[in-house]
């Protein structure tokens, strides 16, 4: 009998899908994960679900034979190759962390994603937020904020994911977004969220050609290098006299706590310069922090920059941050700053609602960028 063939119609050719008049099975993946992502804001314990989504991202890219390797998503995998580079050297945490980074950059993977709207993701955001403190919200003893001893009735990883609109809202010149979402960024109060979507917002006003002048490998490199050494003297004592005469406070207090937290991993950078060089191991930083609390218990550094140097090393902290600015996209450099920055206080390198919400703002921006430059050029 005479074997037939017959053409893929084109219907099908994209990639598998449930029906061809119905949701493909990547943007089903990524509509499921950006649900995840709120509900981990919303509802705290849900944030275990989130965990879930690298593997539905895998088997989507393996049915579709394709993955995404965007500019964006090199700085974090830079970390995750030499994080399994030094696996031996690692301990349970770490290996947490490894899948916690991979969890927020494997939406970056798929081959395709949908343009969503900053306004769709603000008024999500802002209904979780609604939702959260209306269900669980405490104003028995009323409501207060005090910026200075950032205090506020309304605290919360809100802050991070609203102040990430600013620059992206900028960019697309919707400024009442952007004010919209600095002002709620302010209200749920995380400090150096607020100066990270400040800073992040004027890179993004000022434009790319300007922009470079600042956000290039060499310059910030010099920066967060500027940072570390500066945390360096801070932890070990050397700012203490100028830290009380000038804010009247100790300088644990003025840190929250950060001197004694990082303390102990700081020393261990300038006793053992071999080591700095190529890292102690994913996780490792959790042990030496806890000598400085006397808690035995995950003690987390507040400081992305300075937990990157200690477990990886100089030498791949400053590989990231290189690769981080060398982006053809001032889109992409924009963002790396804003987490740059988030970078020096706080720990948001293993929060999955904010690196996927970075990585989905990234990659809707890039490409959008590109479909408009594509017929000019």
């Amino acid at each position: 009998m005479k074997r037939q063939f017959y053409d893929v119609p084109p219907q099908y050719a994209g990639g598998p899908s449930f029906h061809k008049h119905k949701l493909e099975i990547r943007s089903f993946i990524f509509w499921i994960s950006f649900a995840l992502a709120l509900a981990s804001l919303a509802i705290p314990p849900l944030r275990y679900l989130a965990y879930g989504v690298p593997m539905l991202v895998l088997l989507t890219c393996v049915a579709d034979r394709k993955v995404s390797l965007g500019e964006e998503a090199w700085p974090y995998l830079i970390v995750l190759v030499a994080g399994l580079t030094l696996g031996p050297l690692a301990n349970t945490d770490g290996w947490k962390d490894l899948f916690f980074i991979f969890a927020g950059v494997s939406v970056a993977l798929l081959s395709r994603m949908p343009q969503v709207k900053l306004w769709t993701v603000f008024f999500c955001l802002l209904a979780c937020f609604a939702f959260q403190f209306g269900a669980f919200g405490n104003f028995r003893g009323g409501v207060h904020f005090n910026i200075l001893k950032s205090e506020s009735s309304f605290e919360g990883n809100f802050s991070f994911v609203f102040a990430l609109l600013v620059p992206f809202a900028v960019m697309q010149r919707r400024y009442l977004l952007a004010l919209l979402s600095l002002l709620m960024a302010v209200l749920s109060l995380k400090r150096i969220a607020v100066l990270a979507a400040v800073g992040a917002g004027v890179m993004a006003l000022v434009g790319p050609r300007r922009g470079r002048w600042l956000l290039n490998p060499p310059v910030m490199l010099a920066l967060n290098a500027l940072v570390l050494v500066a945390d360096m003297a801070y932890s070990t004592g050397l700012m203490d006299h100028m830290i009380q005469q000038f804010t009247g406070q100790s300088s644990n207090e003025f840190g929250q706590g950060r001197q004694s937290i990082h303390r102990y991993v700081v020393r261990d950078l300038l006793d053992s310069p071999f080591l700095a060089l190529i890292g102690h191991g994913m996780g490792s930083v959790y042990s030496i922090a806890e000598q400085g609390v006397g808690v035995y218990e995950k003690i987390n550094l507040h400081s992305d920059l300075l937990k990157l140097a200690y477990e990886v090393g100089y030498i791949v902290t400053a590989v990231m941050v290189w690769v981080m600015y060398t982006a053809r996209s001032h889109a992409v450099r924009v963002a790396f700053f804003f987490q740059n920055i988030l970078f020096f206080t706080d720990n948001t390198l293993i929060y999955f609602f904010f690196t996927f919400f970075l990585f989905t703002l990234m990659r809707t921006q890039r490409e959008s960028e590109q479909a408009h430059a594509a017929p000019v050029v």
